[in-house]
């Protein structure tokens, strides 16, 4: 070490020695606090970011039908168009319905 480091002027800490344990409960108190900062924080943007997450995902699912029908109904009206997002739904629902039973003895 160089001998005029700034490491050199700080004293060697004893274990048992009065500063070394103040901060180390200093340092204890504030992790402890920025986890609890982050807990609160998580408990009350959570309920909004899930519901954004959720638009976005109905609104993917929206856009999906969509291509997919107009893909395969092509010439059809509206009606058609109708028929087929709503048969796609009951087609996702039953899809999510099957994994959640799959993965019900695990959760």
């Amino acid at each position: 070490m160089a001998p005029n480091s700034p490491l050199q002027a700080l004293p060697d800490l004893d274990p048992t020695s009065p500063t070394r344990a103040f901060i180390s409960k200093a340092l204890l108190i504030a992790y402890v606090a920025a986890l609890a900062a982050l807990a609160i924080h998580a408990m009350v943007t959570g309920p909004q970011i899930r519901a954004a997450l959720d638009l976005e995902i109905a609104q993917q699912i929206a856009e999906e039908d969509r291509a997919f029908c107009q893909e395969f109904v092509k010439q059809a009206g509206m009606p058609e168009l109708t028929a087929c997002a709503h048969r796609l739904g009951e087609i996702r629902a039953r899809h999510k319905d099957r994994i959640l039973r799959e993965l019900s003895p695990i959760l």
